[in-house]
């Protein structure tokens, strides 16, 4: 008999993140973290691999729920991939992971949409609570929009 599911846990199981790290450590190690605590949880080595997985969610769903992206990577870096989205119209929330502390970094990061930083070493219970302040205010976002779509009446 399965323990009854807890709203957060449930909340979680329907939430697809992609890992996108050159360090297969890390990659590995957040793919097990997250997929332990009830995410779905895809990976890429690089912003070139990522963008293919993108791409292919786009048509066939489940969709991403959120980006989980290293800066600094060969082939296309984190940044490049943060703006290649955004200039094919997809706007996906994405927490960028670096190692590198740079005030110029951040504002750049934020500059092109970027939803949430954090520096490289980090602790899990960081990570997973900026993941859940981004899904709480996409969530926000997605009811706003949703609602600003539908009749006054309620009608569909």
């Amino acid at each position: 008999m399965k323990p009854p599911e807890t709203e957060g846990t449930q909340r979680q199981m329907k939430r697809r993140i992609l890992i996108v790290d050159d360090e297969p450590a890390m990659r590995l190690a957040l793919a097990r973290v997250l997929s332990g605590l009830g995410y779905r949880v895809d990976q890429a080595e690089n912003g070139e691999e990522a963008l293919a997985l993108i791409d292919g969610a786009q048509t066939e769903p489940p969709f991403y729920d959120l980006l989980l992206t290293d800066i600094r990577m060969p082939r296309m870096s984190g940044i490049e991939l943060i703006q290649e989205l955004r200039a094919n119209r997809i706007f996906l929330p994405i927490i960028a992971m670096s190692a590198l502390p740079e005030k110029k970094l951040l504002e750049k990061l934020l500059g092109n949409g970027c939803s949430d930083y954090v520096v490289k070493p980090f602790e899990v219970e960081d990570l997973l609570q900026r993941i859940e302040r981004v899904a709480i205010k996409t969530e926000k976002a997605k009811k706003k929009i949703t609602g600003a779509h539908r009749p006054a009446n309620g009608s569909v």
